[in-house]
This record gives C-alpha cells, sequence and structure tokens, in this order.
C-alpha cells in the first residue's frame, strides 16, 4: 500500500513518485486524495504503473484533475484486471469532457470494478450517458457515488437506461442532483423495479 494523503505533492511530486514506482509492480492500494497532483501527475502515474496489473485501489479524490486528467485516467485504469475500487471525488471533471465515453469504456472492461466514487463532479446529462452506457456493459460494478453532482431529471434518466439492463449493481447514490421533477425519479425506480441485486437507492 501507498498512502500519502493530504500531503500537497503536486504534480512534481506525482513525477516524482512516478519515477520510484515504476518498477514496483506489485503494488495493491494507491491514495493520493487531497494533493493537487492535476492532470500531468495523473500522466505520470499513468506511465509509471502502465505494466502493473496488481492494483486493487485507487484513491485520487480532490486532485483538480479537470477534463485531460479524465482522459489520462482512461489510460492508467487500461489493462487493471484486478482494480476494484476507483475514488475519484471533487475532481472538477465536468460535464462537457471529452474524455467521458473513453473513461466510461475503459471502466465497463475493468473486469473486477466494484465500486465508483464521482461525487461533486458537475456531471450532468452528457457525461450521464455515457455513465448509463458503463453501467449496462458492467457485470461487476456494485456500487456508484454520484452524489452532489448537477444530473437533473435528464440526467437520471439517462443512468436509468443503463441500469434497467444491468444486474450486479447494489448500491446507487444520486441525493442532491436537481431531480426535482417525477419523471426523474419515476424513470430510476421503474429501472430499478426489476432488479433483484439492489439492496440501496438514494436519490434524495
Amino acid at each position: 500500500m501507498l498512502g500519502l494523503s493530504n500531503n500537497r505533492i503536486g504534480h512534481r511530486g506525482a513525477a516524482a513518485l512516478g519515477e520510484a514506482l515504476a518498477d514496483k509492480k506489485h503494488i495493491e492500494k494507491i491514495g493520493l486524495e487531497s494533493n493537487g497532483i492535476g492532470a500531468d501527475g495523473v500522466k505520470s502515474l499513468s506511465n509509471a504503473l502502465a505494466n502493473n496489473q496488481s492494483l486493487k485501489e485507487l484513491y485520487l479524490y480532490n486532485n483538480s484533475l479537470g477534463a485531460k486528467g479524465l482522459e489520462y485516467l482512461s489510460d492508467l485504469i487500461s489493462g487493471k484486471p484486478n482494480l476494484t475500487v476507483l475514488g475519484l471525488e471533487s475532481n472538477g471533471f465536468e460535464d462537457n469532457a471529452e474524455g467521458w465515453p473513453t473513461f466510461a469504456d475503459h471502466c465497463a472492461m475493468l473486469p473486477s470494478l466494484e465500486k465508483i466514487y464521482l461525487s461533486k463532479n458537475l456531471i450532468s446529462e452528457r457525461a450521464a450517458i455515457e455513465l448509463g452506457k458503463f453501467i449496462e456493459r458492467s457485470t461487476s460494478i456494485r456500487e456508484l457515488h454520484l452524489e452532489n453532482n448537477k444530473l437533473s431529471d435528464r440526467g437520471s434518466i439517462e443512468l436509468s437506461y443503463g441500469i434497467s439492463f444491468n444486474r450486479s449493481l447494489k448500491s446507487l447514490f444520486l441525493s442532491n442532483n436537481n431531480i426535482e421533477n417525477n419523471d426523474g425519479c419515476r424513470r430510476i425506480v421503474e429501472a430499478l423495479k426489476h432488479h433483484e441485486a439492489i439492496q440501496e437507492v438514494d436519490v434524495s
């Protein structure tokens, strides 16, 4: 395990860390929350972990990754068959980021991915379309956190399409997403009506 949370190492620190990790192929957990590594930092980590297939948990909360960082994340998680948890809260990915389709596609190809944390990322309809496609394809996802975004009714409807085809999801968190009209909630409920695995849903 590598844990360096809340140290503000920045992108230069991430680059140095990447050099140190380049030959460490058996690290299973990395926690770099609140370090301000930015997109360049993720790029450095992606290069360093290219040959690591042991990674199980990756936590990058609050690192100002932005739209470009989302693109580099797709490279980072590619070829990680054992990755089970991906923590990406508060990174300012934004809804119009061009990297959403590739990110969602790569997530869908991870056979062990069970939990994704994407709260507080300004996610709305466009990103929800791609995340819905991921949910539809994934056979491993158990827990999805999208609290405190901007899904609105339209975004929740887009998610519902994917949810209706998924059979692995157990917990879905959508609180504080401006889902104000009955239609958004209704479509989520309908999608979950015959979902035997679901155990917890929050759309408050």
